[in-house]
């Protein structure tokens, strides 16, 4: 990767590396509906030819595990004490959490629509956590922004996307399939949270 070029600056961009030691070498793989990136550093140390070719012969044989990208959490800017501001690093933790609810609005820079979205979804968490954020303590909700991080749990290309990971079955997560307003977020997640939820005003 060429930070240099053009496309070597889209591609540090796109992998959250602007701030990283360079030279990088890596793979993007688009064989696949959800494409997948491996890093050479994420499996040796040295820039050798010995381990490139090697580091190819193992994505080829299937060998090498992904790389998913992340911001780093301690520098992001949380702007609702009810929304956790979820990132790739931290996702298992939160969303994965077998004694939580968990509900994340996925969404992507420059979609209009999730900026529309986002005063609901923030009137949505502020009403069912409450005014000291304390109400509904069993559920979580968060938000990821997938244009900035990966998740090998969930690929989505549909914008905004809100799923809820329920506590008895992390596998088994559901997707809000209708428009979202604060009445269809409150009955999805009634229907689906498998702890006990006090709403009552939304």
């Amino acid at each position: 990767m060429n930070v240099n070029s053009e496309v070597g600056q889209i591609m540090a961009n796109y992998m959250n590396m602007k701030e990283e030691k360079f030279p990088k070498l890596l793979i993007h793989d688009t064989r696949k509906i959800r494409p997948y990136h491996f890093l050479f550093s994420q499996h040796f140390q040295e820039y050798t030819e010995e381990n490139i070719v090697k580091f190819v012969n193992e994505w080829e044989n299937g060998k090498l595990t992904p790389f998913y990208r992340s911001e780093n959490a301690s520098l992001v800017k949380q702007d609702n004490k009810n929304i956790n501001y979820i990132v790739g690093n931290n996702f298992e933790s939160f969303a994965l959490d077998p004694t939580k609810d968990v509900l994340v609005m996925f969404y992507a820079d420059n979609c209009t629509q999730c900026e529309d979205y986002f005063p609901l979804f923030n009137k949505f968490a502020d009403k069912i956590k409450g005014s000291n954020g304390t109400l509904n303590e069993n559920l979580v909700i968060g938000k990821f922004n997938y244009s900035r991080n990966e998740t090998k749990q969930i690929y989505t290309e549909r914008y905004p996307t809100f799923a809820l990971f329920p506590s008895n079955n992390k596998t088994d997560f559901k997707f809000l399939l209708e428009q979202m307003t604060v009445e269809s977020l409150s009955s999805f997640i009634q229907k689906h949270a498998s702890l006990t939820l006090t709403i009552d005003d939304l």
